[in-house]
């Protein structure tokens, strides 16, 4: 099962807190399946939603009996070797009054959420977790940080984009292939959104993921910086060695300084140790940079042989 219909499963678990809640619920879900999608106007007589989810259907159903006692129809049907759920209205009356209480009973469609909608805060919340129902995805947070609302209605995502920013929500609209979409990326902006709308297990989830995956980065980053030094610590004493077996072979190295000869016999004895390592065994103990610098002094030896 896909993260998104695991989302929207438990958004269809949730319970409406009044009437007009399911009413605004009902209201976004018609928007995001019927209008935004273009099927209303191909089929203008009666409301009609297709979905795969069974639990969808039986969401539509609920809110619809709850409302009015009744409403819908769901019909089980085969495509493409999948099954499906159309979802009707049962009659005219039917039709003209969730037309009304969804406020989509106008020849033209809203670029607006109505009014109504925007009253109460969970009535906006309610209608905003319908519209994802009815138009939504959301990628799998392991994969990717991405959620949509899908639609014909460009200026529609245009007007609710403003209305999240009231929210802190950041999401962008745009056009792609003639066809308008609100697009949330990054793990703060869909985790906020849906748990805006009521799905607060993937939102907790969501953040799961992602600080699993910023620790793990810090620890790669940790590592790879280890590794790194290592390689580099193992480079600086390699050329040391060579310089301080070239004096050996060459002049012996009774040549060098008391404090240059200590510091080449001790790199001779500890060839996997960092300077700053080396320097803590000598007598007395050295700063890092007071070893380097006669590790310098003795490759500027060498190169003068």
């Amino acid at each position: 099962m896909s993260f998104s219909i695991e989302v929207k499963r438990e958004l269809c678990q949730i319970e409406g807190r009044s009437q007009n809640e399911c009413r605004a619920e009902l209201a976004g879900l018609i928007m995001g399946g019927c209008v935004l999608s273009g099927r209303q106007r191909e089929i203008p007589d009666r409301i009609s939603l297709t979905t795969e989810l069974p639990f969808l259907a039986a969401r539509l159903r609920r809110l619809s009996k709850i409302l009015y006692g009744s409403g819908f129809s769901v019909t089980i049907k085969e495509e493409r070797r999948q099954r499906v759920y159309v979802v009707e209205t049962e009659s005219a009356e039917a039709f003209r009054q969730i037309k009304k209480d969804a406020r989509i009973d106008k020849q033209t469609v809203s670029d607006n959420i109505p009014p109504y909608f925007l009253s109460k805060q969970h009535y906006f919340k309610a209608y905003l977790r319908g519209l994802f129902l009815g138009c939504g995805s959301v990628s799998d947070p392991t994969k990717k940080y991405q959620l949509e609302l899908n639609g014909e209605t460009p200026a529609f995502f245009d007007n609710l984009s403003l209305i999240l920013k009231d929210y802190d929500i950041s999401c962008k609209a745009r056009v792609r292939g003639g066809q308008g979409v609100l697009d949330f990326r990054g793990s703060d902006s869909v985790a906020d959104f849906l748990s805006l709308i009521g799905a607060s297990k993937a939102s907790l989830q969501m953040t799961n993921v992602r600080i699993v995956k910023d620790v793990r980065n810090d620890v790669n980053r940790k590592v790879n910086c280890d590794v790194a030094n290592l390689q580099k610590s193992a480079k600086a004493a390699g050329n040391q060695i060579s310089a301080i077996r070239k004096i050996e072979a060459k002049a012996g190295l009774g040549v060098l300084p008391k404090p240059l000869r200590e510091a080449a016999e001790m790199r001779l004895e500890h060839p996997e140790l960092s300077v700053q390592e080396l320097g803590a065994l000598m007598d007395p103990p050295l700063r890092k940079s007071t070893l380097y610098y006669r590790m310098r002094k003795i490759s500027k030896y060498a190169d003068s042989l």
